[in-house]
């Protein structure tokens, strides 16, 4: 038994059962969630007697959760140019940028692209989830992977460990982001990879 949401010719909604290639209303019930509700053995979808209606003369709608009021609307000739114009604008930015790694010129800015600015610890959370897995992922490595820039970067993100750092509401997860710092802040430095690097 397939059961469908559908809106039928007169534009009502009616959830109804699949009989072939016709879909016959489940009387009874205004709703699919209600039909649900009943019981999970459906006995009103398996006694469905109401009108029944060709497939290609309905609708079929989601039949239940929030997709079911969605309705999509096409953006205005004005968003719709504004989307290009960004889409250009973009592309333009890329092609630079890829000039410049061609020519060895690329510097790329420190920040967090999500939200656009450098994002300090704990000012943002998804930023605190990845440095604290990076960090997790070097640890695991005893820190052989790391170059001085890399060391830098953590050691300056974790620099306030006062900060609402997001890792903290996990105690277990926490006390290990310490302890993994305290064992890059003690590895020795020719110990670190590519210790002549930047």
């Amino acid at each position: 038994m397939k059961l469908v949401t559908f809106k039928a010719p007169d534009g009502t909604d009616h959830p109804g059962v699949v009989d072939g290639d016709e879909v016959v209303t489940v009387e009874g019930v205004g709703t699919m969630r209600e039909l649900f509700a009943r019981g999970p053995d459906l006995e009103a979808a398996h006694e469905a007697s109401g009108p029944r209606y060709r497939m290609s003369d309905v609708k079929l709608l989601p039949p239940i959760g929030p997709l079911r009021d969605l309705k999509l609307k096409m953006p205005t000739a004005p968003v719709e140019k504004l989307f290009m114009e960004s889409f250009d604008r973009s592309t333009k930015a890329l092609s630079k940028k890829i000039d410049e790694e061609m020519n060895g010129d690329l510097h790329l800015e420190d920040k967090n692209y999500d939200v656009g600015v450098v994002t300090p610890a704990g000012a943002y959370r998804l930023d605190d989830n990845v440095q604290a897995y990076w960090l997790g992922m070097l640890a695991q490595k005893n820190f052989a992977t790391v170059t001085p820039s890399i060391r830098r970067e953590l050691l300056n993100y974790y620099s306030d460990l006062n900060a609402p750092i997001a890792t903290k509401k996990d105690n277990t997860k926490w006390r290990l982001l310490v302890a993994e710092l305290q064992e890059l802040k003690t590895t020795p430095v020719g110990a670190v990879a590519g210790a002549g690097a930047p």
